[in-house]
């Protein structure tokens, strides 16, 4: 019998492929998308195309690691998935650490207390899985967990236009895609 939280309802891959399609779309008004940078800066090889690809495109990854569970195994899924979150979790830290004292960014200190945050609550999370010998969150908790990550670096960017930068459908796609897989998954 399969377990509820290791699958992924057909709306959610649906949605995790529309998160991933956000890649493609501007990721400000008229400018290029995270495609086109991530394959220019690829195309000009070295490891700063691997980092950039993994790092800044991590809710784009996320999307197309939520849509893959449709296409592979549940074990691999569920792995590109929890490898995604974690990675993107790390990622906000460090985020949150080069912002800290931006004075000219929004609530540039509020993404370091996002990503600290909610750090700690998945390491809880796991932590408290352990300790009663489950093996962890379940596949539709990493979803959500992930999908939380990108709503909220999302909504902080969102933020940065009350400073008039200039902010791209990618942004507000990745934004609404994430919600709607929060809302795919709600508990209960």
């Amino acid at each position: 019998m399969e377990n509820e939280n290791d699958t992924l309802p057909g709306s959610v891959t649906a949605l995790g492929l529309g998160l991933f399609a956000c890649a493609f779309l501007p990721l400000g008004p008229g400018g290029p998308s995270y495609f086109e940078i991530a394959r220019d800066i690829v195309m000009d090889g070295g490891l700063g195309a691997l980092v950039f690809v993994v790092l800044v495109g991590a809710p784009f990854v996320l999307g197309l690691a939520i849509a893959s569970n449709a296409f592979v195994g549940r074990s691999l899924g569920r792995s590109l998935v929890v490898g995604t979150v974690a990675l993107f979790q790390a990622e906000l830290l460090l985020y949150g650490a080069i912002v800290w004292d931006a004075h000219e960014l929004v609530a540039a200190r509020a993404l370091l207390g996002f990503a600290l945050v909610s750090g700690l609550s998945l390491i809880y999370q796991s932590a408290s899985h352990d300790a009663r010998d489950t093996g962890g969150p379940g596949l539709r908790w990493y979803t959500r967990w992930g999908a939380l990550l990108v709503a909220g670096l999302a909504l902080w960017i969102r933020l940065q236009s009350l400073q008039g930068a200039p902010i791209g459908l990618a942004i507000d796609g990745a934004l609404l895609s994430s919600v709607l897989i929060i809302a795919a998954l709600r508990r209960g």
